[in-house]
């Protein structure tokens, strides 16, 4: 069997499929949940950022949110993440 068999749409947008194609592989994926967090995802960024620099200093580590149409500010907080 030359290709996988799929047997669902992928959930992605195109756009982030193709972000995350640009990417290339990575050693571990951080995902956090989000709904209208903007006041406190702040510090769950920072203390996730602290983790992985502290503990994962070699691994290429991909940040990701699963937001569910935060209307606030919750996203920009991810967008802005600077990870080690």
């Amino acid at each position: 069997m030359d290709q996988p068999l799929v047997l669902y749409d992928p959930a992605l947008s195109e756009e982030a499929q193709a972000q995350l194609a640009r990417l290339g592989p990575v050693d571990i994926v951080v995902g956090i949940p989000s709904h209208r967090n903007g006041r406190t995802i702040g510090e769950v960024v920072d203390a996730v950022v602290e983790g992985i620099a502290t503990y994962l200093p070699d691994q290429r580590v991909l940040l990701m949110n699963a937001d569910g149409g935060s209307s606030d500010n919750t996203c920009r907080f991810v967008e802005e993440a600077v990870l080690p």
